[in-house]
Order: structure tokens, then C-alpha cells, then sequence
């Protein structure tokens, strides 16, 4: 089963960060809020919905699937669609923008800003985009590094302290992200980046003397790697920039929620109408968590 959905990068934040009034009421201090505080249902939105059998033996009805979702993106942001409460909002897809900064993505954001208010002869509010339009600046002035990982976090003595200290790096480390908003400032995205440095570490020598004593423990898996690719990620990004993009905003969990959800409902229903009646399901399901939510 083919699903595709989307979702917007900013949201109510997440449990471990600011509340939504805290947000509003000062962008500069708390950062911008994640996308990952409710339920996939109410974060995600279905997209398509489509039979594997349908489109696997040709693949040129895949290419046309995909061709109608980007044409339906193209017409919705150059139209807009009516938001109850907040007029016409007009969604700029920028999937991944790319540049090493802060400063680079900003300047890119503020250039597709542009060309949309001119080619779609929209009033241009605003001159350019500055990263001092998304607090950006302020939050990394106003805010002091209030988090510090110190010698505890460093020094591997013996197997039980690796276990232990690998444990409150790594607790550090996800915890720290949680309650981070989608930029995290260099001063506390340093101490982040030694939590994480320091579990990777941690956990190779756990491995290396489990493998000594021949005890099946601390297996390596592919995420390991991962988990590693970010951290050096995160450190880069530090090293260029004032900033570093919370490594959170990219994470899959919700996603694959939503995936999960989608898939149980298709197994449900009569596989002659399997899309429509998977998606009219689907919609039952969210009108009850807004009203649970309301």
C-alpha cells in the first residue's frame, strides 16, 4: 500500500518544551516549536492512499500519482486555502532547501519569498527575510547556555561507569533535543553534541568488552552508524553557524505512525473499495480525535 502524507516543520513544540502560550507570547526566548507535541492524526495529513498492484507492474502510474501531488501542491500555493480563523494561508513547500547555515537557508527562504510575491502579485509585507524575522537572533542573545555536560560525561574508567555514564549521555542527549525548538543555539548544541559523542563512545567500548568476555551484549546495528552521522552533523553545522538544526524535525516516528495506523485501517475493509473506504475511515478517525481534542 502506496501512503503519502505531509506535514508543516513548525507545530505546538513537543511535552519536554514550552507551552503554546509561551511560544506566542515570546518567539525570541523560546525558539520555534516542532511539529511533534500530538497525535500523527493530528500532525500528519493523508495525501494518497493507493494499492500496491495498482501501479507495481507499470510504472507510469506511479509517475502519474506523483505528478498529481505535486500539481495539487503547485495550485495550493499559489492560491492558498481558507484557514477558520486566520483567513487565506499560502503554504511555501520547501522540502529541503540545503546551505551549511543559518544564515544560507534563511537567505534561500527569503529568495523563494520574493519570487512567489512576484510572479503571484502578492504585496510583499516584508522587504526580505532576515533571520532576525524568526527570532533567531534574539533567541541565541537573550538565552544563556543553561546546560553544561561536564568531566562526567568524558572519561571512561571502567566498564560499570561506561554503562552508567553512557546511559545519562545518551538520557542527556534525547531529552536535551525534546526540549530544544527546531534551531538550537551553538552554546547548548555543544553540550548536546559531547552527550552524544560520548555515548557513541561509550557504547563501542561496552561492545568491544562484552566480544572480549564472550558475552552475547551490546550488539552493533546500522543506527549506531546513524546516531554517529548526526552527532557529526550537528557539528558541522555548529562549526558554521551560531546555530544547529534540531535533528528532531527530521525524525521519522510520527511518520511511521501514521503509516501504521493507515495500513490497519486497509486491512479493515473490503478489498475491492480498499483506498476509499480506508480513507473514509481515516477521516472518521480524525474528526474523533479533534473532537476529543476540543
Amino acid at each position: 500500500m502506496l501512503v503519502l502524507q505531509f506535514s508543516g516543520a513548525l507545530g505546538q513544540g513537543t511535552r519536554k518544551s514550552a507551552t503554546p502560550n509561551e511560544w506566542y507570547k515570546d518567539l525570541a526566548s523560546y525558539g520555534i516549536p516542532m511539529n511533534l507535541v500530538r497525535t500523527a492524526l493530528q500532525t500528519r495529513l493523508l495525501t494518497l492512499l493507493c494499492p500496491k498492484d495498482m501501479y507495481s507492474d507499470d510504472p507510469s502510474v506511479f509517475s502519474r500519482l506523483i505528478s498529481l501531488v505535486v500539481d495539487d501542491w503547485k495550485q495550493l500555493e499559489d492560491k492558498g486555502f481558507e484557514a477558520p480563523g486566520y483567513g487565506t494561508v499560502y503554504p511555501i513547500v520547501i522540502a529541503n532547501k540545503g546551505g551549511s547555515s543559518v544564515d544560507k537557508r534563511v537567505q534561500i527562504l527569503s529568495d523563494d519569498y520574493i519570487e512567489y510575491c512576484e510572479q503571484n502579485r502578492k504585496i510583499k509585507y516584508l522587504k526580505s527575510l532576515e533571520p532576525h524575522t524568526f527570532g533567531l537572533k534574539d533567541y541565541m542573545e537573550r538565552r544563556k547556555c543553561i546546560i553544561d555536560a561536564d568531566e562526567d560525561l568524558r572519561t571512561i574508567v571502567s566498564f560499570q561507569n561506561a554503562e552508567a555514564s553512557g546511559t545519562a549521555a545518551v538520557n542527556f542527549f534525547v531529552s536535551s533535543l525534546f526540549s530544544e525548538g527546531i534551531w538550537v543555539p551553538k552554546c547548548r548544541a555543544e553540550a548536546i553534541i559531547r552527550a552524544g559523542n560520548h555515548f557513541i563512545r561509550a557504547y563501542q567500548y561496552m561492545a568491544y568488552r562484552a566480544l572480549q568476555s564472550g558475552k552475547p551484549a551490546f550488539p552493533l546495528y546500522p543506527k549506531n552508524h546513524m546516531v554517529q552521522e548526526l552527532v557529526e552533523e550537528m557539528t558541522y553545522q555548529c562549526n558554521v553557524s551560531d546555530f544547529c538544526w534540531n535533528i528532531l524535525a527530521d525524525a521519522c516516528f510520527q511518520e511511521e505512525d501514521m503509516v501504521g495506523r493507515v495500513s490497519y485501517l486497509t486491512r479493515c475493509v473490503s478489498p475491492r473499495q480498499q483506498a476509499l473506504r480506508a480513507l473514509q475511515r481515516y477521516l472518521a478517525q480524525v474528526k474523533v480525535c479533534w473532537s476529543v481534542q476540543g
